[in-house]
């Protein structure tokens, strides 16, 4: 069986700008639609990490969840929820 796809959009649909600080944003308009969908992505954890600071995201994030002086366990998770995050 054959299956023929099509793109949801063309490339020349994406318009791709940065503000003066920094961020970048790619938008694509479909109007045929009523709602808004909105990403955001950061370039942060092991990955981005330089060397020397090897394992920082990775011990940061369990203190998130494991808590901290000022945060018990689960609490910056539900601190985070109720914020929208």
């Amino acid at each position: 069986m054959t299956v023929m796809l099509q793109a949801a959009f063309k490339k020349e649909d994406i318009k791709v700008f940065q503000l003066d600080n920094g961020l970048k944003i790619i938008l694509y308009e479909d109007h045929k639609m009523p709602n808004i969908s909105y990403y955001t992505f950061f370039k942060v954890g092991s990955r981005c990490e330089r060397p020397g600071l090897t394992g920082v995201s990775h011990f940061i994030e369990h203190m998130m969840f494991n808590g901290t002086n000022q945060f018990g366990p689960g609490e910056f998770d539900r601190l985070m929820e109720f914020s929208g995050g």
